[in-house]
């Protein structure tokens, strides 16, 4: 394709002006608009690294803990979401509401002793939050269970009615 073209040399005029930008020792010593567009990238590039170091969120899996409750054909009936200081508790649409009875959750303790009441589970849409007690750590529970109480819950602060269910806390 060169081939076909003819050498054209340029204006003396513009032949000056490029070898006087190129080798010219009286070169302008600051110019804004040639720095302005390094520096402003250099400054996007900070600020966008800071704001991702910002946002990026590690959660902290040792407090993060799952519990599901499921019936005999495994479907959910509360999806429990733990921590140290809370349990979030979603009832499922599978739960068999009672009118004269409630649910009752229960911390099993790992050293074998006695049940503790975590409260009452709802059995409508709606989730709620259960405070658990002091005990309540990973270690010292070795699962959740679910029994039948009169309304209002256990009147001996221990299981009265059927244990219906039992799961295991997983830690995510």
């Amino acid at each position: 394709m060169t081939d076909r073209l003819h050498p054209v040399n340029p204006p003396a005029k513009l032949w000056n002006t490029i070898y006087g930008r190129l080798f010219s020792r009286n070169q302008r010593s600051f110019d804004l608009w040639h720095w302005l567009g390094p520096v402003g990238t250099a400054a996007a590039v900070v600020l966008a690294i800071f704001l991702v170091q910002q946002t990026v969120f590690t959660p902290d899996t040792a407090d993060s803990r799952v519990a599901v409750i499921q019936n005999e054909q495994q479907k959910s009936l509360w999806v429990l979401s733990i921590s140290d200081n809370s349990i979030e508790v979603v009832p499922q649409r599978t739960i068999e509401p009672y009118s004269d009875k409630d649910y009752q959750l229960w911390m099993l303790p790992a050293d074998g002793s006695n049940p503790v009441s975590l409260g009452l589970l709802p059995e409508q849409a709606g989730s709620i939050m259960l405070t658990p007690p002091d005990a309540f750590k990973l270690a010292q529970v070795s699962g959740l269970a679910v029994s039948l109480e009169p309304a209002g819950g256990s009147p001996t602060g221990l299981p009265t009615g059927p244990v219906l269910y039992t799961t295991d806390i997983a830690q995510l």
